[in-house]
C-alpha cells in the first residue's frame, strides 16, 4: 500500500512539474484537440446502441449513410504537455458487441484535478431507417439527439437535453437542465430536479411523466385514446395546449389560478382545483405545481 501511494505521489508531482513548466515557458492556451477516434459498424434493426461519457456532450443523429459511426473528441485545457498526461491516462474505448455498439471512457488513472481539464465529446450517426435500444448517458454535458427511433434512455447529471423527432419510446433525466422534446411520438417520460420541460408538437402513448422540481412545464400535445399522463413541477407554471383534445382532466395548484382557454366539462371545481373533461375523456391528463398557474387550451392539427 505505502509503494502505490509512493507511485501515485511521485506521478502526481511529476505531472504538477510539467504543469509549471509549462507555465513558465508561456504554452497556456485553451482547449485543444488532443485525439480524435472514429469507427464504423453494419448494426441489424433491434441491436443496441451504448455511449457512456464524462464530462462533455454527446450528439447522436440520423444520415444517409448505411453505417453506424461513432466519432469521439478529447479535448484538453492547460499547459500543452501537462494537458497531454493528462489526455493519455483516460482511453477512450469504441467497440461492437454482440449486442450492438458501446462506446466510453476507461480509466487507466485517475486524478480528480485531470477531470476539470479534459473534455470528451462523442458523436453518433445512424441510417435513417434503423431503430433499436439507444443509451446515451453523460455525467457533465449536454445531449442532443434527432430522429430516434426505438427504446431510448437519455441521461445527464449537468446539462440540457434536447430532442428532435423521435418515434417509440423515450426516457430522459437530467438534475440539473432543461429538456426540450421537439415532434415525439410514443411513451414520454421527463424529469428534472432543475429546469423548464418543454414538449413541442407529440403524440403522447399509454402512460408517461412530466415531472420538475423548478421550472415551468409546457405540452403541447395530442394524448391517444387510453393514453395516462402526469404533470409536476413544484415551482412553476403548467401551460396545457391540447390538440383535438378527448381527454379527462385533473388539475391542482397551491398557489396560483387554473385558467381554461378552451369549453371544458367541468365535474369538480375549487379554488385550486378543477376536475372534468374535454370531449369524452378518452384520455387522462393531470397537473400539479405547488407555486404557480395553470393554463389549458386547445387546438387543431397542424396541416
Amino acid at each position: 500500500m505505502k509503494t502505490l501511494r509512493l507511485v501515485v505521489l511521485v506521478m502526481g508531482l511529476a505531472a504538477l512539474a510539467v504543469g509549471v513548466a509549462g507555465v513558465a515557458s508561456g504554452t497556456r492556451s485553451g482547449s485543444r484537440v488532443l485525439e480524435e477516434t472514429e469507427r464504423a459498424f453494419v448494426l441489424a434493426p433491434g441491436q443496441a446502441i451504448a455511449v457512456e461519457n464524462i464530462n462533455g456532450p454527446i450528439e447522436y443523429e440520423a444520415w444517409d449513410g448505411r453505417e453506424v459511426v461513432v466519432r469521439a473528441v478529447k479535448e484538453a485545457r492547460g499547459p500543452v504537455a501537462f494537458a497531454r498526461w493528462v489526455a493519455e491516462r483516460i482511453p477512450i474505448s469504441i467497440e461492437q458487441t454482440d449486442d450492438g455498439v458501446r462506446a466510453g471512457y476507461g480509466r487507466l488513472f485517475y486524478w480528480g484535478f485531470g477531470w476539470a481539464n479534459l473534455r470528451l465529446s462523442f458523436r453518433v450517426l445512424v441510417p435513417r431507417d434503423w431503430e433499436g435500444d439507444i443509451s446515451l448517458y453523460t455525467s457533465n454535458g449536454r445531449i442532443t439527439a434527432r430522429d430516434l427511433r426505438g427504446d431510448a434512455r437519455l441521461r445527464t447529471s449537468n446539462g440540457s437535453v434536447v430532442v428532435e423527432r423521435q418515434a417509440g419510446s423515450l426516457a430522459v433525466k437530467t438534475s440539473n437542465g432543461r429538456i426540450e422534446l421537439r415532434d415525439v411520438d410514443g411513451v414520454v417520460t421527463a424529469e428534472t430536479s432543475n429546469g423548464a420541460i418543454v414538449v413541442d408538437g407529440a403524440r403522447l402513448a399509454r402512460a408517461g411523466r412530466l415531472r420538475t422540481s423548478n421550472g415551468p412545464v409546457e405540452l403541447r400535445a395530442r394524448l391517444d385514446e387510453g393514453a395516462s399522463y402526469e404533470v409536476r413541477t413544484s415551482n412553476g407554471a403548467v401551460r396545457l395546449a391540447l390538440i383535438e383534445p378527448d381527454v379527462s382532466l385533473n388539475l391542482t395548484t397551491s398557489n396560483g389560478q387554473i385558467a381554461l382557454e378552451t369549453e371544458v366539462s367541468v365535474a369538480e371545481v375549487g379554488r385550486n382545483r378543477l376536475v372534468g373533461r374535454i370531449g369524452q375523456g378518452a384520455a387522462q391528463l393531470s397537473a400539479r405545481t405547488s407555486n404557480g398557474d395553470i393554463t389549458v387550451s386547445s387546438q387543431g392539427a397542424r396541416s
